[in-house]
């Protein structure tokens, strides 16, 4: 899987779903199919439970189940339980098919260092992004590091959310790649 669907947060390593569900359609996966266990309710606490079942192009099959609840995703994503709890399975029986060692961002509970606003290790991911973008601003030819500039302040770049500072993060890499190229 590409780099770039890894992510580093406070010494461990993560794996992002995204990067999950692209390398395993550029593998041809055959098929992918979820079915809810336990739907939320008052009697279990809200919990949602999923099965995941992933085939490849040979037949082969791996399956796995992903539970989601209040207590352990964020307060944006609590009205959305059953779905979490659906990515978590998939993003499990993924890791299997891929042979990745390493837990998805999404299976992840709440953090217990959470910020108050249910914004626990995605905080600690935007943290991570954020000193990535002023890294690797700081490796930009000086054209392209005053075109970034004057489009983003420091300020700004510190409440983008996650996909922008992906866009970000990926344009970075390219113009730095390109200068690197040019300069050969």
């Amino acid at each position: 899987m590409e780099k770039k669907y890894y992510l580093n947060i406070k010494g461990k390593e993560y794996c992002k779903y995204e990067g999950l569900l692209a390398e395993y359609h550029a593998r041809t996966g055959l098929g992918i199919d979820v079915v809810v266990i336990q739907f939320p309710s008052e009697a279990n606490g809200m919990t949602a439970i999923c099965k995941a079942t992933v085939k490849d192009k040979d037949g082969n099959v791996w399956s796995d189940i992903g539970d989601a609840n209040p207590s352990n995703v964020n307060k944006m994503i609590a009205p959305h339980i059953i779905r979490m709890a659906s990515t978590r399975a998939k993003a499990r029986s993924f890791r299997d098919m891929l042979n990745i060692g390493v837990p998805a961002i999404e299976e992840l509970g709440e953090s217990s260092d959470s910020d108050g606003n249910g914004n626990g290790h995605q905080s600690d991911e935007r943290d991570s992004m954020v000193s990535e973008v002023l890294k690797l601003r700081s490796n930009l030819c000086e054209a392209d590091r005053l075109k970034f500039d004057t489009r983003y302040s420091p300020e700004d770049i510190g409440k983008l959310n996650h996909s922008t500072l992906n866009k970000i993060i990926n344009h970075c890499k390219e113009l730095i790649n390109k200068s690197t190229t040019q300069e050969k």
